[in-house]
């Protein structure tokens, strides 16, 4: 009887202990730092250590930081989450790789928040943020932009790649909620030899045979690569307005040697992702005039400012883990905490990459703008909201 009595109690313990699995002392100002710190992924890991340090020079007396080497693998991920259980931490800041989180999760074993530097959004859940700019947070901005103008058939070339792939995803998913019809969506090789370029020129090929039903085509990629399908797109007819090209007119004078009585083809609009904010792509006629979900002006000042600080340019994860550890700070500094619940207020915060807020399923929402590709470089054309609607 006295056992039964006991079991009870206890169970109604663990039943009360799981209506609230996220809570931590909202006193606990000990941020653990989880980064690739050698192995592989040591120098993108030391990038981001470099961020973190520009973001916590001024930080309060009792935020205290330790780094964990994570080894950008599994095994050092669960070794740096159980450090980071010893180190009693309040805030989890990585790792790197969304596979890893599990581990993580798993080594550190108590309600502390994940925030990792993965853009992969498949990997978030209840407490495991997904703190990197995603495919979806791109696609979704550009995509509304699209609908807005009444681009509403949409093609799409991307990269098979795992970036590539779910670029594809999300436009599947966000589009119908538009109004917008994916016409097609085509893949191409990412391999730099002779069958990537093939795969890129077959890929473009069979876009422009689709051509008449589209009014807008998504590529998103980056760098070399994206002048590449672009050009290629371009060359076999996808031609964006020709008001946008670099001599355009000499292209007019051209096309009125010879008479036609077919009807003008319309031109379409490229659109792509924040991998586009490339200055090296305004001199690209084909991408003049493309539109991309873009980010504020901050992100030119941290990345010469980070410049000026260590001589090299920062990638996107070395923003994430600055606008991260930015918040953590500023959290404690507002007497807030780092527990759930004042991470996920509904109000957000500022970032170098935009204004955010982090979602109970683990995702994190972002504002961005809307930038272009003119004959004077890139600008911002449609200005990000000032707050979340609801």
């Amino acid at each position: 009887m006295r056992f039964s009595k006991l079991a009870g109690i206890i169970l109604a313990a663990m039943a009360l202990t799981s209506c609230q699995p996220f809570q931590v002392n909202p006193g606990n100002t000990r941020v653990a730092v989880i980064l690739p710190l050698s192995g592989p992924l040591g120098r993108v890991g030391e990038e981001m250590r470099n961020s973190i340090a520009m973001a916590s020079m001024d930080r309060p007396s009792n935020v205290e930081i330790k780094y964990f080497d994570s080894l950008g693998t599994a095994e050092g991920a669960f070794a740096a989450g159980q450090g980071a259980q010893s180190f009693g931490a309040g805030l989890v800041l990585g790792p790197l790789v969304g596979a890893n989180i599990s581990e993580v999760r798993r080594g550190l074993n108590t309600g502390a928040s994940i925030i990792s530097f993965s853009n992969d959004a498949t990997k978030a859940s209840p407490n495991n943020f997904i703190f990197n700019l995603t495919p979806a947070d791109s696609i979704n901005r550009v995509l509304e932009f699209s609908a807005a103008n009444e681009n509403l058939s949409i093609g799409m070339l991307y990269p098979s790649n795992d970036l590539g792939r779910a670029s594809a995803a999300a436009a599947a998913q966000i589009a119908p909620t538009l109004g917008i019809d994916l016409v097609a969506a085509f893949p191409y090789d990412v391999d730099a030899g002779r069958d990537g370029a093939t795969s890129r020129q077959q890929a473009a090929q069979k876009m422009a045979e689709l051509s008449d039903l589209i009014d807008g085509l998504l590529l998103p990629d980056r760098g070399p690569r994206l002048r590449e399908i672009a050009t290629l797109a371009f060359f076999y007819e996808l031609e964006p307005p020709e008001e946008n090209l670099e001599d355009s007119s000499d292209l007019d004078q051209e096309l009125q040697v010879t008479e036609s009585d077919e009807e003008p083809r319309e031109k379409i609009t490229y659109l792509g992702t924040h991998l586009m904010d490339d200055a090296s792509l305004a001199n690209e006629p084909a991408l003049s005039g493309a539109y991309f979900a873009g980010i504020n002006d901050r992100l030119e000042q941290f990345e010469q400012r980070y410049s000026n600080n260590f001589s090299s340019s920062p990638q996107i994860h070395s923003v994430a883990a600055y606008d991260a550890m930015s918040m953590a700070i500023s959290l404690v500094s507002n007497g807030k905490g780092l527990g759930y619940q004042s991470l996920t207020n509904r109000s957000g915060f500022v970032g170098v990459l935009g204004t955010y807020r982090l979602l109970g399923n683990g995702q994190v929402e972002r504002l961005l703008g809307i930038k272009t590709i003119g004959k004077d470089g890139i600008e911002l054309v449609d200005l990000p909201a000032r707050s979340f609607e609801n």
